[in-house]
Formats: structure tokens, sequence, C-alpha cells
């Protein structure tokens, strides 16, 4: 297939924009600002953020406290 010089893309350059939510905007946005763009919260933010308070309990717990390896031997 024959592509011209100016349509040539990076392999790992994305071909449209990736939509999603960022889950360190919360940290950006302590100012009191909305977390998405638009200017609006979602419920979706607010879901994702129990999510990652809940995914970094769960890490302090394993890495942090040092209980990985007791953890996995159970």
């Amino acid at each position: 297939m024959y592509h011209s010089l100016s349509e040539t893309r990076h392999p790992l350059q994305p071909e449209e924009q990736e939509v999603g939510i960022d889950p360190l905007s919360s940290y950006s946005n302590k100012s009191g600002g909305d977390s998405n763009k638009n200017g609006r919260r979602t419920s979706s933010t607010l879901d994702s953020e129990g999510t990652f308070n809940s995914y970094r309990k769960e890490w302090e717990e394993l890495f942090v406290n040092n209980n990985y390896l007791a953890t996995i031997r159970q």
C-alpha cells in the first residue's frame, strides 16, 4: 500500500484523540475548580475518584507496610 510522505504518521502516534478520565486531574484542581474540561463534574468522575482511593488504600496496605510477601503467600 502506498502512502505519500505527507500522509505518513509515526507508528506510535494515535490517529484520533483518546477520550477518558484523567485520574490525576483532581490533584491539579485542588483550588475548587471542576475536574472536567467542559466545566461540570459527572458521576463517572466521582466514581473514578472512589476507585482511585480504594486502589491507593490497597497499595498502601501491600507495599507501604511491607505486607506484600505475607499477603501473596497466604
